[in-house]
């Protein structure tokens, strides 16, 4: 008997295993067969590395990353961590089954005006690569402030007259 596990999922398998025979009283005779696979969960995440708009100090961007599993055996996402506060992740623990994906939700949601470059770690029982790091990229600028020059018009006119003022606009 010859037992081959390539490309079954972890698990138990049972099965019977039926020799055929010449013997007229006894010409099939089954053999109960047990096969025990060891399957190992595998990660791979998308993408490597996360991009976000440049954002006002103040607004927040969502995006997504993708965790898939294309291992043998369920995966198990134990923690998710951010080098900085300013990038959160949600949800930071979940499984994935074999051949499946789930999605990690990462809000850049700054407080500096500033460029960012800061990584997110996916911790999870992958026997190869336990730590998976994903580079997270935001800038954040601040709002611009609107100066108007004259603060007032006081403009008196005679019925059918007209006149004209300059009125200019900056950006500080």
């Amino acid at each position: 008997v010859f037992a081959y596990a390539s490309g079954m999922i972890g698990g138990e398998y049972k099965g019977v295993v039926h020799i055929m025979i010449n013997d007229q009283f006894l010409p099939d005779t089954t053999l109960p067969l047990g096969l025990s696979v060891f399957g190992t969960p595998q990660i791979a995440v998308n993408p490597l590395t996360l991009t976000f708009d440049t954002l006002l100090v103040g607004a927040s961007q969502t995006l997504p990353v993708t965790v898939s599993n294309t291992g043998s055996f369920p995966l198990n996402v134990t923690n998710v961590t951010t080098s900085n506060a300013d990038f959160s992740a949600v949800p930071l623990t979940l499984t994935v089954e074999v051949g499946e994906a789930d999605t990690i939700d990462v809000t850049f949601n700054q407080s500096i005006a500033q460029l960012y470059t800061e990584t997110m770690r996916i911790f999870s029982d992958d026997p190869v690569i336990p730590v998976t790091t994903v580079n997270l990229v935001g800038l954040a600028n601040n709002a611009p402030i609107v100066g108007v020059t004259p603060d007032t018009f006081d403009v008196t006119l005679t019925p059918d007259s007209s006149t004209t003022r300059i009125l200019t606009i900056s950006n500080t």
